[in-house]
């Protein structure tokens, strides 16, 4: 029998991992979103505004499957004692192939759907051709998920690297030899299929196969069932003002729209990275040290992230309106100022980040899962409300104010680890204000 790896015990080595990982988190994810808007602006002045409003929706709904079929593979992996079992991982990696293949099974019917909602045959053929990297990343080793777990990121890092490259230069290819929509798509095979290949050549640790423990299934699903309705509840978090967007402002408007989000978000996205690679493996250690531990680490780690995330979001929503014009031609110049009220929204969510992952390393998904409900019917209701009363700059207000909104929800179910730190967030929110706010006049 291949034996267990081997994991990290000392609170000195968990604290240099922790470290390490948070570098290589930010350096790896910084790189990749250089090349990523890189690649994206290269692009935008080979395609039109409605290739991306298009590959959006596409991704979006591939994205949803995903999600509304997560059983927490890998927060299960990373929190159960048994996460170095060989017979557990391979087990593991059994259900993420079902999974992967259950995804491309829906697209199909999905694509129907959307066809049908938005009249673009095109959907007919990109979401199931899309479905396919869902295939080959249900075969990715387990060993992506282990790396995370044991808090070991530089060969992972280097892969997601290379694989970014290799498909963002595979679209830029194709676009200037085909400009189509399809050469968006063109980025996201190559990366799967780099990424599948690196998982096993580049991170050898357990060689998979198959096997369906039933012990194992048991434990992976009984901690997933919450972390399932979460999962779900987050795309829609995520994604859910994509869809509306798209169904009553036209792909012109969305594809303008997906342009400043993903500047806005960049920064999330490291975070979220950031949150769910390290801070929960973390936190799930020093949780077993007792509360007081606990309080004093997680104040010094929150303090750290907000000081390094918040800057870069001021920034954005001081100077998205410039940013855009730079970068950008006319038909991406409303993008400007919804840089601006994004980025300004963001600021709560990197205030809640950096604290809901403690939920999930106490075990409590089902509270996580209530936090994430609260803030969905806050984004729809914001949503709802600001663009009744003031179109699509409304719309996107009321977006941007949800997570703010949620604030107390969130803290108040985190209050009982004792984990809340009300000194640290009004800081935080505090010189936010008064930042975004001054730059508002002076700019």
């Amino acid at each position: 029998m291949t034996a267990g790896l081997r994991e990290p015990a000392q609170p000195g080595t968990l604290q240099r991992l922790a470290l390490r990982g948070g570098l290589w988190t930010l350096m790896g994810h910084g790189a990749a979103q250089v090349i990523r808007l890189g690649g994206n602006i290269l692009v935008a002045r080979l395609l039109f505004p409605e290739a991306f409003g298009i590959m959006g929706t596409v991704f979006a709904m591939l994205i949803g499957i995903t999600m509304f079929s997560d059983i927490g593979l890998g927060p299960g992996i990373i929190q159960d004692p048994r996460g170095a079992d060989p017979l557990f991982l391979r087990t593991a990696w059994t259900l993420q192939i079902i999974r992967g293949a259950f995804i491309w099974l829906v697209s199909f019917p999905l694509s129907l759907v959307i066809y049908w909602s938005n009249g673009e045959s095109l959907f007919l053929w990109l979401i199931p051709v899309a479905g396919l990297t869902c295939v080959l990343s249900g075969f990715n080793s387990v060993s992506l998920i282990t790396c995370k777990r044991r808090l070991h990121f530089g060969r992972m890092t280097l892969l997601n690297l290379s694989a970014n490259a290799a498909g963002t230069a595979a679209m830029i290819g194709c676009a200037w030899v085909y400009p189509t929509v399809w050469a968006l798509l063109i980025n996201a095979f190559i990366s799967a299929l780099i990424m599948l290949a690196g998982s096993f050549l580049f991170l050898p640790e357990i060689p998979m196969r198959w096997k369906l423990d039933p012990d194992s299934v048991q434990g992976l699903v009984r901690f997933g069932r919450w972390i399932f309705v979460g999962t779900a509840l987050t795309f829609l978090v995520s994604r859910l003002d994509i869809f509306i967007l798209g169904s009553v402002a036209g792909m012109a408007v969305l594809g303008v729209y997906a342009t400043a989000k993903n500047f806005a978000f960049a920064g999330l996205d490291a975070l979220g990275m950031l949150a769910s690679t390290v801070l929960l493996p973390v936190y799930s250690r020093l949780a077993e040290r007792g509360p007081e531990a606990l309080r004093k680490q997680t104040l010094k780690m929150r303090a750290l992230l907000l000081a390094l995330f918040l800057p870069p979001f001021w920034v954005l929503a001081i100077t998205g309106p410039h940013l855009i014009a730079f970068l950008y031609d006319g038909r991406y110049q409303d993008a400007g100022w919804m840089i601006q009220i994004l980025a300004a929204g963001a600021v709560g969510t990197a205030v809640s980040a950096t604290v809901d992952q403690m939920l999930l390393a106490q075990g409590d998904s089902f509270r996580y899962m209530l936090q994430l409900a609260s803030k969905l019917l806050l984004q729809l209701a914001g949503m709802a409300l600001g663009a009744h009363f003031a179109g699509l700059h409304g719309f996107i207000v009321g977006l941007a104010s949800a997570e703010l909104l949620n604030y107390p929800i969130l803290m108040g179910m985190v209050r009982k680890y004792g984990v809340w730190l009300p000194g640290l967030d009004a800081a935080a929110y505090a010189i936010s204000a008064v930042v975004i706010l001054t730059g508002w006049q002076l700019v």
